[in-house]
């Protein structure tokens, strides 16, 4: 087993709201449809094997140590997006935060150094989105490409009440 899986785990595991409430999948629509294989090769140029869905994920691997995941949780209990991030300052102290406009709602990027960026989008007070780019770079050059990746996933996800 590559090193890149066990990490991307622990990072899915570490940047996933702790659940107060049963959590459940976004949308019924899987998240390897939500983002196709296709559209990620496109975005990073460079060919991915097709997605791996796991539940509310969905992974994208080339090179075997290079990997785009995207995310989609639906939290029962209101997402508090201060502790989140102040969860995730915790849980990865060399990671940089920045905030990302033009999501219609909190977003922002985890940049971990050596390893590539998750971006956050908070969709209402329920909802996220985490898209994961490791392996492929430093965050400042991967970034575009996972905003790109939010960005389609959004318009493909149902509006929410």
């Amino acid at each position: 087993m590559d090193w890149m899986s066990p990490l991307l785990m622990i990072l899915l595991a570490a940047s996933t709201p702790p659940p107060k409430a049963v959590a459940k999948p976004l949308s019924a629509i899987s998240p390897c449809e939500v983002v196709t294989n296709s559209e990620v090769q496109q975005v990073f140029k460079r060919p991915f094997a097709k997605g791996a869905p796991d539940g509310s994920s969905c992974e994208y691997t080339a090179l075997e140590q290079q990997v785009v995941a995207i995310k989609l949780q639906h939290s029962a209990a209101r997402l508090d997006v201060q502790a989140e991030m102040l969860s995730l300052r915790k849980a990865f102290p060399d990671a940089r935060m920045r905030d990302v406009t033009g999501f219609g709602g909190p977003a922002f990027f985890l940049d971990l150094p050596g390893i590539g960026t998750q971006l956050f989008v908070i969709r209402g007070d329920h909802d996220f989105l985490l898209v994961s780019v490791m392996g492929l770079g430093e965050a400042k050059r991967v970034a575009p490409g996972a905003r790109q990746i939010a960005k389609k996933a959004l318009e493909r996800l149902p509006s929410i009440p």
